[in-house]
C-alpha cells in the first residue's frame, strides 16, 4: 500500500484531511508484529478558535513544540497518566493543527491486537477509541 505524499497532510484545511483519512490505512510493525487497519473515525484540531487545542498548546508547551513542524508527523501524547492518543501533524510549522486517529477498522495483527489489549476475543472496542487503539497498535 504506497504512503500517503507529505503534501496530503500539509494543506490548509485540517477538516478536510480529517474526512479525507476515513479510509486510508495505518499500520505499525513493533517487535516485528505487524497491526494496522482501516481509519473510521477522526477528530479535527484547530490551532484558532478551538479551546482543547489552545489550552492543550498552554498545558503541554514542552510536549506540543511538536506539532509547530509541517505535516505528515506522528505526535502521541498522554493523557490522564494513561492513556497515549495518536495524532497526525497537518498544514505548516506556523499552525499547530492535529488529527486525532479515534479509531480504525482492525485489520491485521489482530491476534497481536487482542494480546495487547488484554482480550480473548474480537469485540467491537478493539480499536474504537484514541486510548485503546493505541495500545492495540
Amino acid at each position: 500500500m504506497p504512503m500517503l505524499p507529505l503534501a496530503f497532510y500539509q494543506r490548509p484545511d485540517v477538516l478536510t484531511i480529517a474526512r479525507d483519512l476515513l479510509g486510508k490505512h495505518v499500520f505499525t510493525r513493533l517487535a516485528g508484529e505487524l497491526t494496522g487497519g482501516r481509519i473510521v473515525e477522526t477528530e479535527a484540531y484547530r490551532h484558532e478558535g478551538d479551546p482543547s487545542i489552545t489550552l492543550h498548546l498552554q498545558r503541554k508547551a514542552k510536549q506540543a513544540q511538536a506539532l509547530y513542524q509541517p505535516g505528515g508527523h506522528a505526535y502521541l501524547y498522554t493523557v490522564y497518566r494513561v492513556h497515549t492518543l495518536f495524532n497526525l501533524t497537518v498544514n505548516d510549522a506556523e499552525h499547530p493543527d492535529a488529527v486525532l486517529i479515534r479509531a480504525i477498522e482492525p485489520l491485521e495483527g489482530i491476534e497481536t491486537m487482542l494480546r495487547r489489549r488484554g482480550l480473548t476475543k474480537v469485540a467491537r472496542n478493539l480499536t474504537a477509541g484514541p486510548g485503546v487503539l493505541s495500545q492495540a497498535l
